[in-house]
This record gives C-alpha cells, sequence and structure tokens, in this order.
C-alpha cells in the first residue's frame, strides 16, 4: 500500500486535468482560496504528466474574514438588486 500527500492545489490542478485529451503542453495557474491561506500553484500539463513549476502562499488571505467580508458585500448588493430594504438576511454556511 502506498499513500501519497499531496498540497490541495496540485490536487485541483489534477482534478482539472485528469478528464482531458490534450494535445499539447499547457500551463495552468490554480488558486486554493482556503479557509485560512491563498495558495497558487504554477504546473505543466502534457499527457498525464503533472510537473509544478512553482508554489506559494500567503497565511494573512483567507479565512472567515474574508468569507464575512465577502458575505457581506454579496448580501449588500442582493438588497440593492432586488430592492430589498430593512430587511435581514439571514446566511448560513
Amino acid at each position: 500500500m502506498c499513500i501519497l500527500i499531496i498540497k490541495s492545489g496540485f490536487a485541483a490542478a489534477m482534478a482539472y486535468g485528469l478528464h482531458k485529451k490534450m494535445t499539447k503542453e499547457q500551463t495552468v495557474l490554480i488558486f486554493d482560496w482556503g479557509g485560512g491561506t491563498l495558495d497558487c500553484t504554477v504546473l505543466t500539463l502534457d499527457e498525464g504528466i503533472f510537473e509544478v513549476k512553482a508554489t506559494n502562499g500567503d497565511t494573512h488571505l483567507g479565512g472567515e474574514d474574508v468569507d464575512n467580508i465577502l458575505t457581506k458585500y454579496f448580501a449588500q448588493e442582493f438588497k440593492r438588486k432586488h430592492k430589498v430594504f430593512n430587511a435581514f438576511l439571514i446566511i448560513e454556511y
């Protein structure tokens, strides 16, 4: 039995590339905006071979603070677009 631990950006790239028939090499940029960080991975896909060119992350981007900012923004946009005033919008996630 073999267990391979991979980063989530690479896992996303694998999911993106496994079902595609590629005729030439492609370079892909994967953004993984997770619960506590923003991670970016650049890799190439060519005939089922994945090669990571670069990966990096920022621990100050992502997480609950960004979730709250986006939730507030989209709730305000929803109210503005649908002319909803003085109403409470309950959002569960």
